[in-house]
């Protein structure tokens, strides 16, 4: 019973000394492009999509209409299919992932998605960050409108 005992705490010792160094040697994700937008109400922001090897333009648009203190309501189109998407400061939800080009062969390296993240809200406009994660370099990405000024300043 003592060396039972004695191999369990080893093997609970071993196994927070690995889920620490994953936390330790972890880091952020890496996006191939990121963008701030300070939206009004109802204003549209335009992500266009290229991809390289058909030469394929497409885009991707969002916008927002209700913001109640917590909540904030945004609508996103892609390739002509609305969505209507429920930021919720409340509950922690304040980021939205949408699948832009299915992977290949591996999901982790192919695929092309584009972040969505509610940032805050400030004298009516709303501050939105948007990621493309494309670790395959599929896509080539311009933004409409265009904003350097606030990129600078974040």
């Amino acid at each position: 019973m003592n060396k039972a005992f004695w191999l369990k705490s080893f093997f609970k010792a071993l196994l927070l000394c690995v889920f620490c160094a994953s936390f330790a040697y972890s880091r952020p994700p890496a996006f191939a492009s990121t963008k701030l937008f300070l939206l009004a109400k109802d204003e549209k922001a335009y992500l266009f999509i290229t991809e390289k090897a058909t030469l394929r333009k497409e885009t991707f648009e969002f916008s927002w209409t209700l913001y109640d203190g917590l909540n904030l309501v945004v609508h996103s189109k892609w390739r002509l299919y609305p969505r209507q998407i429920m930021f919720s400061r409340r509950r922690g939800l304040e980021l939205y992932s949408q699948n832009i080009l299915l992977a290949r062969k591996n999901p982790y390296l192919d695929e092309v998605r584009v972040y969505i993240e509610f940032l805050s809200f400030e004298a009516g406009a709303a501050k939105f960050g948007v990621h493309v994660m494309d670790k395959s370099q599929r896509v080539g990405i311009e933004y409409y409108p265009d904003q350097e000024e606030q990129d600078e300043q974040n």
